[in-house]
């Protein structure tokens, strides 16, 4: 994928931003290591940590505004993902196409409409509404609090997903596929903080998010997408830091 002048120049923003933070938190690190060989007494503690009074918060500010780019390099002028709730579609395009919703998987629909864009003809755009999605009693968007199987589904879906993209010859629906492939792999990592979930459920997506980061981050890195690739490589450096990275953007 062709990299062009605004790709690279939010490359270099968020590395030195995620720079800046590791380099001030380093210092602050530092000086409790220190504790053991130059302090001996509470005072002298006290002087250590008067000595990083100046960049004490410092680092959480880098941190916050990394965040928030990584956000905005998303949120690009002209980019529309469109969701299955958000589509109509004719009953005999399904038929013709063999389409339909896998079982037994969450985020299904994910592996529904990237085969379904694909095969269609021709789309059509409503300026009114002539949907409304409504999320039921015990809809999958509550389902994240009870336990963190869906992180597998993350994983199988990229699977399935990136199949179907290195199938597709090279042009801009390979491109964009591979991009939402990428996308859906560092969202295992976003959901932990994004949707609250309850110690014990929020640990055990972590530890899978650690065992699986080498893969998902991969999807990542190779998506195509600056963005996405810079997020990658993140999450397959620090997992912990990368869930730190969104908790203080939602804040």
């Amino acid at each position: 994928m062709e990299m062009t002048f605004f790709n690279v120049l939010w490359f270099f923003l968020i590395f030195v931003l995620i720079g800046g933070y590791f380099v001030l938190d380093g210092f602050d690190l530092g000086a409790g290591v220190l504790y053991p060989f130059v302090a001996k007494g509470d005072e002298e503690k006290a002087v250590v940590r008067t000595s990083i009074g100046p960049v004490w918060d410092g680092n959480e500010v880098w941190l916050l505004t990394a965040g928030g780019a990584l956000f905005a390099a998303q949120c690009q002028n002209g980019t529309y993902e469109p969701m299955v709730w958000q589509c109509v579609y004719r009953r005999g395009f399904l038929t013709e196409n063999h389409l339909r919703m896998a079982e037994g998987l969450l985020f299904e629909d994910e592996l529904f409409q990237a085969p379904a864009l694909l095969k269609a003809g021709r789309a059509a755009a409503f300026d009114d509404v002539i949907l409304h999605y409504r999320q039921r009693a015990g809809s999958i968007m509550a389902s994240f609090a009870r336990n963190a199987k869906w992180c597998d589904s993350y994983v199988q879906v990229c699977a399935r997903l990136h199949d179907v993209a290195q199938s597709l010859p090279d042009g801009a629906a390979k491109a964009a596929l591979n991009k939402r492939v990428g996308q859906i792999a560092l969202s295992v990592g976003k959901n932990i903080p994004a949707y609250h979930l309850p110690p014990e459920v929020a640990r055990e997506a972590t530890d899978f998010l650690k065992a699986h980061r080498r893969q998902l981050a991969r999807y990542a890195m190779e998506s195509g997408d600056a963005a996405v690739a810079v997020q990658g490589a993140l999450l397959k450096l620090s997992p912990e830091l990368f869930i730190k990275l969104y908790q203080g953007a939602k804040a």
